[in-house]
């Protein structure tokens, strides 16, 4: 049986922008399947979009945005996934270059995907194929530059292929880059990436089963280019890797093989 929910969600969600009717907030959901659940809220916006499709049965997607230039796309076409997305761009930004605020979620697996970024200028994506696996994505403080200027978005990245994973990125300053890959033979692996400061730089690729991988990066307030640069690279069974960067410029590269190693980097 197929059920599509499109016009009275969309009104709602149109409904929730009350008089800013002429800020475009713009909201359409596809659902295919049942028992399937879909909430947006796109409230003072200066533009707002969301976008969510989905199909075979027992998801549910929930998209809250407030502020400028809020985008949203959350396709679902599993049995039993859950996304959530917040967004706030908190100081109503110019809308004028690159997004602010920006979230893109795919799950075609039963996995769990959580995204909250307030601030500027913020960008993430999470594609997960696996199933029972848990996303997890905070963004703070992104600055999205005015017209014609650098960019110094918050980028976060999370690849889920493998089962029973957890991802976790946590971003808070300006310019940090995160990039976490779990490979389907990368199942019960767990990787989580926390940033503060500036232009700091962190690649998680887990390919083993049961790696485990933490990264720790300070660069602090300051000018560009300040950030350190991490890359863990896990195969292997039971690997560990233990990564802390503070102040400026750091480089650390963890390459594990094998099975049972730990590896610890103090960059302080």
């Amino acid at each position: 049986m197929k059920r599509t929910i499109f016009t009275s969600v969309s009104v709602l969600a149109l409904f929730a922008a009350g008089s800013a009717m002429a800020q475009d907030n713009t909201s359409d959901i596809t659902q295919d399947g049942t028992n399937q659940s879909a909430t947006v809220t796109q409230t003072d916006a200066s533009s707002s979009d969301s976008d969510i499709t989905q199909s075979n049965a027992n998801n549910t997607a929930e998209v809250t945005q407030a502020g400028a230039d809020n985008y949203s796309n959350v396709e679902q076409a599993a049995d039993g996934a859950t996304a959530t997305v917040s967004q706030d761009s908190t100081a109503e930004a110019p809308t004028s270059n690159d997004p602010t605020n920006d979230s893109s979620v795919i799950q075609s697996g039963a996995s769990e995907a959580t995204v909250g970024q307030t601030g500027e200028g913020n960008a993430s994506d999470v594609d997960q194929s696996g199933a029972r696996s848990t996303a997890d994505v905070t963004q703070l403080n992104g600055n999205r530059p005015a017209p014609g200027a650098a960019n110094r978005l918050n980028q976060a990245t999370i690849d889920q292929d493998a089962d029973d994973a957890d991802a976790t990125i946590d971003q808070n300053g300006e310019g940090g880059t995160s990039t976490i890959f779990q490979s389907v033979t990368g199942s019960n692996s767990s990787a989580l990436s926390t940033q503060l400061g500036e232009d700091n730089s962190s690649i998680i690729n887990q390919t083993g089963v049961d790696s485990l991988a933490t990264v720790s990066q300070s660069s602090g307030p300051g000018t560009a280019g300040n950030g350190s640069i991490s890359t863990v690279d896990q195969g292997g069974i039971s690997n560990d890797a233990f990564v802390t960067q503070n102040g400026a410029q750091n480089l650390s590269d963890v390459d594990q093989s094998g099975g049972n190693n730990v590896g610890t980097v103090d960059q302080l």
